[in-house]
């Protein structure tokens, strides 16, 4: 078991602007299909976190720009979600990342 306070230290080194953790029970109320054993049977925590968008961003006249820039902090954030599996796959724990844009199927 890592120490929350490191995991936390590791993920924002990692990039992250904001994180945390949810004991899997808290997703009990999920619909199925949405609930995280769902995804990994042996899921016990979700560990949640963001990339900010350029702040000013979303006020540009042109749409474009917003959804250029979303789509780049959306690949930013499926790669760190890649690093932090990464991270605790090398400490023999089982890690599944989700995809930032569905991940559930019809």
């Amino acid at each position: 078991m890592i120490d929350q306070k490191i995991i936390k230290e590791k993920i924002k080194n990692l990039g992250a602007d904001l994180y945390g953790f949810a004991p899997v029970d808290r997703f009990d109320k999920a619909p199925k299909g949405f609930h995280p054993t769902d995804i990994y049977d042996k899921c016990k925590t979700v560990i949640v976190f963001v990339k900010k968008i350029p702040k000013t961003t979303p006020y540009a006249f042109n749409s474009v720009i917003y959804s250029h820039v979303n789509k780049l902090v959306v690949n930013e954030v499926d790669k760190l979600s890649l690093k932090i599996t990464r991270m605790f796959e090398d400490q023999n724990i089982g890690c599944v990342p989700v995809p930032t844009d569905e991940p559930y199927e019809y």
